[in-house]
């Protein structure tokens, strides 16, 4: 997902599509750009039944998995729309996003980086 303004319609119509539909809506992300969960449930509130256990996440993640979970954000619902069946944009708006990311992956996987 993305949150930067200009790239963010498909992060922010995702939230406000889970909002028309669900009572209470948790967003997580450590960055601007990047790994984004999405929590959505029908209860008033949204709490941990416990806290999550990140003993089994690799070392060379585990800060970011827990910056994620403790970085609750809120994406600009006014750059987003609830997305139908009839309607769902994503594949269009997000074109820039994932060919940002293809070439990211593309550069950490060429032989120089490969151990």
């Amino acid at each position: 997902g993305n949150l930067n303004p200009g790239q963010d319609f498909s992060t922010a119509s995702l939230e406000k599509t889970l909002r028309a539909v669900f009572k209470s809506v948790k967003v997580h992300a450590e960055e601007q750009d990047g790994n984004i969960f999405f929590v959505a449930s029908d209860r008033k509130e949204l709490a941990f039944f416990r806290e999550p256990d990140l003993s089994n996440i690799h070392p060379a993640v585990g800060g970011r998995v827990a910056n994620t979970f403790s970085g609750v954000i809120q994406a600009d619902l006014n750059h987003g729309r609830v997305l139908t069946d009839d309607f769902n944009p994503v594949e269009f708006y997000d074109a820039a996003n994932r060919e940002k990311l293809r070439r990211q992956w593309a550069s950490i996987m060429t032989p120089r980086n490969v151990r």
